[in-house]
């Protein structure tokens, strides 16, 4: 603001340089900003319901029953919504996930 004659401010217009797209569509623009950005990822392997009473009667090598089968797909979940379905595997005895699907349908 700049201050006229007669006291009354005066206000001017700013003007903005435009944006350069230089080719790319937006959706490639918007997936370059977002790529650097943490986000949580879990796998869900199973769960499972219990009592507290349950829970404290825990010790070292109790075993919990799980709601799931064996060999059943797991849950890969980005900030705590499925994203991708997979199954556990290990290599050189160190657990991982093999990606088998995305997940496009949001009630999956």
């Amino acid at each position: 603001m700049l201050a006229s004659l007669n006291g009354t401010p005066e206000v001017k217009k700013v003007k903005f340089t435009p944006f350069e797209n230089k080719g790319q569509t937006t959706s490639q623009l918007d997936y370059e900003i977002l790529k650097h950005l943490r986000i949580y990822m879990t796998v869900e392997l199973a769960n499972t319901s219990m009592t507290l009473k349950e829970v404290l009667s825990l010790n070292e090598g109790s075993v919990i029953s799980l709601e799931k089968l064996a060999g059943e797909p797991v849950d890969i979940r980005l900030d705590g919504e499925v994203f991708a379905k997979g199954e556990v595997v290990i290599i050189n005895e160190v657990f991982g996930i093999r990606v088998g699907s995305l997940v496009t349908d949001k009630n999956a």
